[in-house]
């Protein structure tokens, strides 16, 4: 047990929360008088510190730790300055900064700090070449991972590069976490904010069903916000698909039928970039993937009717229609950003109302875990 020093020089008491910082769950809020409050921590741990008025802080628990409050700013120890730098360091990476190692200042001494060099190498290359070199499982037995600045963000991008099937996936997150020991509240905090569902779909819908058979008192609140989300939604799993009308190819006015066992749905236009780049990508799947058929929906404005005839002769295996930009089915359903991909089974029932992108990982897997059934 080490003793974070607190120390308030501002002349006003102050209130304190202190939360743990993979999980954001609150550990202690008081109320610190001015002077100093030797606090007792766990060692090696990370905190977080939000202080009103104060910007907040991370910091590591360790035997020369202190924060120093004075009237509007706040003073750390030197390799909590540092952590400090490291992580907003490590946010440039996750959002696609120039990959450039994080330069651990010389004079600091932890015993930590050679570990973190090595796994800031891990951090850089998983999001750089977006695969991983390393074995996530070895990378996830170090001791010092359970105060690595960046653990989050490692444990993140496994989601990205690992390809496993949602089962295998959410089975691995919970041994890993079971590895580096986190105590039970923690693990459980941190794996409900990890699989929270973002929206309703088949996603979160079938990671909290393999959760909710590990660890049932963790993913009983997921599946009831998963549910919740599920009602207010315009696309809902299981509902019917609404009657889509549009012009194919040729210029005829068709109503889309679905004729295989599944079929994906693909929104698009021919100024998306992503809507783009991923078309080849969808090509070659519906080349080989028989079982699921591949429709996309373009939704240009009249004046690129031209531009999207010249786009979608560059693919053989998608079947493309023009949807039209002045549609009241976008506005019906409720899609605003592009591409959108809603997957339905061979009566026009929603599976997936926010199906993956094809280029990435998790939508192939989706792909070939379909087509197999």
């Amino acid at each position: 047990m080490n003793t974070v020093v607190l120390d308030n020089k501002s002349n006003q008491p102050i209130t304190v929360e202190l939360y743990d910082y993979w999980t954001g769950k609150a550990d202690t809020v008081f109320t610190l008088d001015t002077g100093i409050l030797n606090l007792p921590y766990p060692e090696n741990k990370l905190v977080g510190i939000y202080a009103q008025s104060y910007a907040e802080y991370m910091i590591l628990s360790w035997e020369k730790a202190y924060v120093r409050f004075y009237q509007k700013t706040i003073e750390v120890d030197s390799l909590n300055q540092t952590i400090k730098r490291h992580e907003q360091w490590t946010n440039e990476i996750t959002a696609g900064e120039p990959y450039s190692l994080f330069q651990w200042p010389a004079g600091l001494n932890h015993p930590y700090i050679d570990d973190w060099k090595s796994l800031d190498k891990i951090l850089v290359e998983a999001f750089a070449e977006g695969k991983w070199r390393s074995q996530p499982i070895e990378v996830f037995s170090k001791p010092s991972i359970h105060a690595y600045p960046g653990a989050y963000s490692l444990l993140y991008k496994i989601a990205d590069t690992a390809d496993l099937y949602v089962d295998d996936f959410v089975r691995f997150i919970v041994r890993t976490l079971d590895r580096i020991q986190l105590y039970s509240p923690t693990k459980q905090a941190f794996l409900q904010r990890y699989f929270y569902p973002e929206k309703n779909s088949l996603k979160y819908d079938s990671a909290i069903q393999v959760l909710a058979q590990l660890l049932p008192n963790t993913a009983k609140p997921l599946a009831t916000e998963l549910e919740k989300q599920n009602k207010n939604s315009a696309l809902k799993i299981g509902m019917v698909l609404p009657k889509i009308t549009a012009r194919s190819e040729q210029g005829q006015i068709v109503v889309l039928e679905y004729t295989t066992p599944y079929t994906v749905i693909d929104f698009w236009a021919t100024w998306c970039v992503p809507c783009v780049k991923q078309m080849p990508v969808m090509d070659s799947l519906a080349a080989v993937h028989k079982n699921v058929r591949f429709i996309s929906l373009s939704v240009d404005n009249l004046r690129d009717y031209s531009k999207w005839i010249n786009q979608i002769q560059q693919t053989e295996n998608i079947d493309h229609y023009w949807l039209g930009y002045t549609t009241d089915l976008r506005k019906q359903m409720e899609i605003e950003g592009l591409p959108h991909m809603v997957l339905v089974n061979r009566h026009g029932e929603i599976v997936d109302p926010y199906f993956p992108h094809v280029n990435q990982d998790l939508g192939i897997s989706w792909i070939r875990h379909l087509d197999r059934q």
